[in-house]
């Protein structure tokens, strides 16, 4: 057996040991940590933050690998580097000298990760992990300053009002890059933003939702069949996010009681919701 194999059944065995992840699930973390030390030419000196962001963003852009594989993932390579190898890999925030704040470098890579942590820990929901991330990504571009630290709130004021005057976003837009940003301010620079009120806001105009009669459903549902009319009537008849039925598994239906368990849902929450009878005959055959 060369050293690689060795070294992850002595990973395996360290996951086991300590109880830190199902057993059933050791070996697909093994081949995660095996993936990321591949990318990496199997170098320890090569195991870095900015390394461990490209396997992250490189399994979100592969199409093969849906959300929670990407976690689980991450979560097996943060596993090996920082319990397993016993690491230390986290930024430095700033310090303080003689009372006076030393203004410390962190690089975008690093402040990603971190607010990566820093979301997970909050339990904010995968989509706007990756919303939160996007905005940041966007800001980086805009300001193309090295030191995060560096942002003022000058900057985060004139980023916003570009937002509004010149690529005219949406008030949910706008609203949303301004709290991905606060989120960055507060959990990964560990200050406060400062008065936002002289930025331009995207106006917020008044719409009136568009809501199909129940004619209409089904007739949009006539054109499906299949697993695709399934999953829309059960979008349309438990009121379901698409992510919520996507990941719909065979223990999430209770066929006896006519609910369906939605789990991890948005907000990381489960609930039960009520299931159609009309579904119980369609969700046994769909089984």
């Amino acid at each position: 057996m060369d050293i690689i194999g060795a070294k992850l059944m002595e990973f395996e065995k360290f996951l086991k040991s300590r109880k830190l992840v199902q057993e059933d699930k050791i070996k697909y973390y093994s081949n995660w940590v095996d993936k990321y030390l591949h990318g990496i030419g199997y170098r320890t000196e090569a195991i870095t933050r900015d390394s461990i962001v490209r396997f992250s963003n490189s399994m979100l852009q592969d199409k093969r690998y849906v959300d929670w594989q990407v976690r689980q993932a991450e979560n097996a390579v943060r596993i090996y580097v920082t319990n397993f190898l016993n690491l230390n890999l986290r930024p430095q925030v700033p310090a303080k000298e003689d009372g006076k704040e030393v203004q410390l470098e962190l690089s975008w890579v690093d402040a990603i990760l971190r607010m990566r942590e820093s979301l997970r820990l909050r339990h904010y929901s995968y989509r706007t992990e990756q919303t939160y991330v996007e905005w940041i990504e966007r800001v980086k571009k805009y300001l193309g300053k090295g030191n995060v630290f560096s942002i003022t709130d000058d900057d985060v004021r004139n980023y916003l009002t570009n937002l509004a005057v010149k690529m005219r976003v949406s008030a949910s837009t706008q609203n949303q890059a301004f709290n991905s940003i606060l989120f960055l301010f507060r959990y990964v620079l560990n200050r406060e933003m400062g008065e936002m009120r002289d930025n331009v806001r995207a106006k917020r105009p008044f719409r009136l939702p568009v809501v199909f009669s129940v004619a209409e459903v089904a007739k949009i549902i006539s054109h499906l069949e299949g697993t695709a009319a399934l999953m829309v009537k059960l979008l349309y008849g438990c009121g379901l996010r698409l992510n919520e039925c996507m990941r719909l598994r065979v223990n999430s239906i209770d066929l006896e009681r006519g609910l369906l368990h939605i789990r991890a849902a948005k907000g990381d929450k489960d609930r039960m919701v009520p299931m159609p009878g009309i579904f119980s005959h369609k969700g046994t055959e769909a089984l």
